[in-house]
């Protein structure tokens, strides 16, 4: 018989609730879920994500605890915020959904402080958290992941997923192929414009605590890091444009063959470094913090003094 509409409804107040009882307990996970559709489907098996939307099956979601259910939303919004959907490629689907709730599951373990229950679904056990090597999977990339298990393709060669996994994964393939060039350029851009926000806020919210440590998953502070340090050192980028600048000779000061004499003549400089012509821009969009913001401004002035005065240009900032 066919769901009735008052059955959806409810189902969809349990997530908006589990929602709510994870922006309570972990704001950023919380936070993210506050951009994520959800969506409750008759004829899902369980539950899924296709990127952009979090789908359960109703008869899934009837079955879960409100501590399963909460595992299950942060687990399906990690795999949107990591892009994990549009990271196919052409890699062995198995072996990589594999990967993928490894990372998942074991940030979501750490998150809430290796308490065992937090990653685990009685009808389907502990849910896997552990590489091949024995490590937890929030020390790795889903593709770091990938390659340790096909270094044992073997013993997961007649499994299809996990053995304890719950969720589908079959709409990411169709996301890897529609979302191709700039249409997945725009969709990265903008989850990452949505975790720097959460994170910002978060470290806000827990100002003056000590520490944000456990708040925000290991796998998207390595993500930050990554982003925010400098690919290349700028003072290596400035060598680039430094001219030498050749004064033949100059008064000051004179040169002192001659202090003798009545008169005295002009002497031979060395070559002179000038950096002329520099533009600065710096990024005042959302997505920029204070923090971020005053260390741009610090590194400008960094750069202003390593050159003694002899650096020009100009300072533009931009938010668009």
């Amino acid at each position: 018989m066919a769901l009735c509409k008052e059955q959806f409804v409810d189902a969809l107040k349990r997530l908006v609730l589990s929602r709510m009882r994870i922006l309570m307990k972990h704001s950023f996970y919380g936070l993210l879920l506050m951009h994520t559709k959800f969506k409750v489907e008759e004829e899902c098996e369980t539950a899924y994500t296709d990127g952009e939307s979090i789908v359960f099956g109703y008869h899934f979601l009837k079955e879960l605890s409100d501590e399963e259910l909460d595992f299950v939303m942060m687990h399906e919004i990690l795999h949107i915020v990591l892009r994990h959907c549009s990271r196919y490629g052409d890699k062995d689907d198995n072996l990589f959904n594999i990967a993928c709730d490894i990372v998942v599951n074991s940030n979501i373990l750490k998150s809430n402080n290796f308490d065992r229950k937090s990653i685990t679904i009685n009808k389907y056990g502990e849910s896997i958290h552990k590489t091949p090597n024995g490590d937890e999977g929030f020390h790795y990339t889903a593709e770091e992941v990938f390659l340790l298990l096909e270094m044992k393709k073997e013993e997961h060669k007649n499994k299809n997923k996990a053995d304890n996994s719950f969720d589908d994964h079959s709409k990411w393939t169709l996301l890897s192929d529609e979302n191709e060039g700039d249409k997945a350029d725009d969709e990265n851009q903008k989850w990452l414009n949505r975790i720097l926000a959460a994170k910002a806020a978060v470290e806000k919210q827990l100002e003056g605590k000590g520490t944000t440590a456990g708040a925000i998953p290991a796998s998207i502070e390595r993500l930050y890091k990554e982003l925010t340090e400098s690919r290349v050192d700028w003072r290596t980028l400035l060598q680039n444009f430094i001219q030498e600048e050749v004064n033949d000779y100059s008064f000051t000061p004179p040169d002192k063959r001659f202090s003798e004499f009545d008169f005295f003549l002009p002497d031979f400089n060395d070559t002179d470094a000038r950096v002329s012509d520099i533009l600065f821009m710096v990024d005042t969009s959302g997505s920029v913090t204070d923090e971020m913001l005053n260390q741009a401004i610090s590194e400008i002035k960094g750069a202003i003094d390593q050159y003694n005065g002899k650096l020009s240009g100009y300072l533009g900032f931009f938010d668009t």
